[in-house]
Formats: C-alpha cells, structure tokens, sequence
C-alpha cells in the first residue's frame, strides 16, 4: 500500500515544478532509463543577443532589430530557440500586421511577439513568473 502524500509534500511538489516544469522529464536516478530529457547544465546565462529580421512591411526599409535577454538557468523559457527565429522571419516576410491581435502563450524571450508588434500587432506576450520577470542584474534590467 503506497503512502499517502501529505499537504506539505503536495506543496513542495508544486512549488518544484513551478521552478522547473520539465523536471520530472529529466534523468533520475531511479528512473534512468525512462528520461526523456538528458541532463545539460545551462550553457547560456545572464546574456543579451541581438537578431536582425528583413521586412516587407509596406514603408519599412530599415530591417526589424531585436536585443533579447537569454538565460537558461531558470529552464528553457529563456532561451531564443531556432524555431522562434524561424517563424520571426517568416512573419517579417510577410509584412505588416496592423490591426491583428497576437497572444504569444509561453513566449519565453518573447521573439516572436516583439517582432510580431514591431510589424503594428497589438500582442499579449505570457510565460511564467520567472522568465517574465528575471531577476535583478540582466543585462537588460540595467537600462
């Protein structure tokens, strides 16, 4: 008969998995052959990078230029990741957006919803607590 979880131990998991939703998707020790996620220490931290996106956008001769904070540490929300850049370009491409309403769901460094409002979008940009607020420090946080 397993044991029951108590509140506190309820509490702890959820206070986890807010820190990191992917956890229990990592190696364990217990449960080393089922991890879906290797280990990988965090390999970009308190950083900025600046992407530059080529517009159609009807009077737009200059192209779209982005400065991002990235950092890994919190998890994979503060990363800009390949297929973010992929879809900025595409809908840089296609030109203005004005008038369209966009809500990014976990957006993480929020690249695509920059972009998409840089093109006249009115945008909602969500992700968790931790990367929507980063702590004091980034690069970004100083001005």
């Amino acid at each position: 008969m397993e044991t029951p979880i108590c509140n506190t131990d309820l509490a702890l998991e959820e206070k986890l998995n807010e820190l990191d939703p992917l956890r229990h998707l990592r190696n364990d020790e217990q449960l080393d052959s089922e991890a879906i996620l290797p280990a990988q220490a965090p390999s970009v931290q308190n950083q900025t990078i600046e992407l530059t996106f080529n517009s159609s956008a009807s009077g737009a001769h200059d192209p779209l230029t982005i400065k991002l904070a990235i950092d890994a540490s919190p998890g994979c929300g503060g990363v800009a990741w390949p297929a973010g850049e992929v879809l900025s370009r595409y809908i840089a491409r296609r030109g203005s957006l004005s008038g369209k309403t966009i809500l990014e769901l976990g957006s993480g460094t929020g690249l695509v919803g920059l972009v998409a409002g840089m093109l006249g979008a009115h945008v909602w940009i969500t992700d968790q607590a931790f990367v929507v607020y980063p702590p004091s420090g980034h690069p970004l946080d100083q001005g």
